[in-house]
Formats: C-alpha cells, structure tokens, sequence
C-alpha cells in the first residue's frame, strides 16, 4: 500500500463510499493537496447530464450543451469578422457556433 493509502482509516473509506466518490478519487485529491474530510465529503461532478427536451423532442434553448468540445482555426481576416458576427449576435461564442453548425446540418441532412 502507498503513503497516500495509508492516510484514509476504515471510517474514512466508509464515508467516502456513502457519498458515492470512488478511492481512486480520493486518493488523487488528497495527493493533489485536499484536505482528508474535503476529499471524502465534495461528491465527484456527474458523468453525464440528461438535457431535457420540448415536445418536438430538440433540446431545450438556453441550456449548456455537453457535445464535445472542438477547436477550429481560421485564417485572420475571417478570425476577426467572426468575432464581430459574435459580437453583434448577443450570443457567446460557443452558443453563435453550434447555432450556425446546427442550423447547416439540418439542412444538409435532415433529421
């Protein structure tokens, strides 16, 4: 057993494992400096999160979209209108984007 697994009592796994965050977890807290009731009391973030849906089942605006982050590059002239477009729009940057994609794939290929 390592020097990190030796500082959690049998109490102390217990509690952890009632608040549903795995050993594993709390042991890489407590090596990346939590404190011991810290790391066995703050639940782990949820894995996945159901979005909920209006009746025509797209999902419902306003809502943060948990897709898949990705990065694009673009040549600067069009870096910087876009930043304009963005900014006009009212919207984030992340929010204008999937708006535009979304909208094109519907179009190209509808659902």
């Amino acid at each position: 057993m390592g020097k990190v697994g030796k500082i959690l009592n049998a109490a102390d796994k217990e509690t952890a494992i009632a608040n549903g965050i795995p050993l594993a977890t709390v042991y890489k807290r407590i090596d990346r400096g939590w404190s011991v009731e810290e790391a066995i009391s703050k639940p782990a973030r949820p894995v996945a999160v159901e979005r909920p849906r209006d009746e025509v089942g797209e999902f419902v605006p306003g809502d943060k979209l948990l897709g898949r982050g990705r990065s694009l590059r673009l040549p600067a002239d069009f870096d910087r209108e876009l930043d304009l477009l963005i900014e006009a729009s009212g919207q984030n940057q992340s929010d204008f984007l999937s708006d535009i994609i979304v909208e094109w794939l519907r179009k190209k290929a509808p659902m």
